[in-house]
């Protein structure tokens, strides 16, 4: 079963992550759980997953937050067990911050919000994608990662956009492959409503972000 943790504290924000990804591992054949983040208590035994997501959050991972410790503790047991791990965002950086160290997570010198055309090299996360096109939002970022991290994309606005951990099935991505544009939309009106004309347009293009499903098939398809 794959466990999905959802750290949104905003439950309407929660709720479309929830949605989106629902949607993507339906096609999978795994059965998944959905647990917020102040349910971790009602998680059972984490021998009884397969797969572990850690979602996105407006949360800072620079800063201290009541899910650091049973969180962290169960991103350690799968990394043990060598079970897949895919950090979103937030996800992405909790997973530096609890593998690496607090060190290597910072406020970005400049928040990016919008689309970006990213490089992706061969790997079982990525299989499949052709000139991917991938929404982010993030005000925080991962850095001068250890050489246990191999960085996976980077970019003049990020320095790591992804990440695989020890050649394991452990990764975490700056991007969001869960949303659509109109996902994107919807989250920067909610999110930043205060801030007009922050949030770019989304280029012509979006179809090209049907694809970025492929990544929680390939992530699904991993283990046993």
């Amino acid at each position: 079963m794959i466990l999905v943790v959802n750290c949104f504290y905003e439950d309407n924000l929660a709720a479309n992550f929830d949605q989106a990804v629902a949607g993507h591992l339906a096609g999978t054949g795994r059965p998944s759980r959905f647990l917020r983040w102040n349910q971790l208590a009602h998680l059972g035994d984490p021998a009884a997953y397969t797969h572990l997501i850690i979602s996105g959050s407006v949360a800072s991972a620079t800063e201290d937050q009541p899910w650091d410790q049973p969180l962290g503790d169960l991103v350690r047991l799968f990394v043990a067990w060598r079970r897949p791990v895919l950090g979103i965002c937030y996800g992405h950086q909790f997973l530096a911050r609890i593998l690496a160290g607090r060190d290597h997570v910072r406020r970005a010198a400049a928040p990016e919000f919008g689309f970006v055309d990213l490089d992706l090299p061969p790997n079982p996360l990525f299989r499949g994608l052709a000139k991917p096109l991938l929404m982010v939002s993030h005000n925080d970022e991962a850095f001068d990662l250890p050489g246990e991290f191999s960085v996976l994309a980077s970019g003049p606005a990020c320095g790591v956009y992804a990440f695989q951990y020890r050649g394991l099935p452990v990764w975490g991505v700056q991007f969001h492959p869960e949303y659509s544009a109109a996902d994107g939309d919807y989250i920067w009106k909610e999110v930043f409503c205060c801030t007009p004309g922050m949030i770019p347009a989304p280029p012509p293009e979006t179809r090209r972000m049907d694809q970025n499903r492929k990544i929680f098939h390939n992530f699904a398809a991993m283990g046993s």
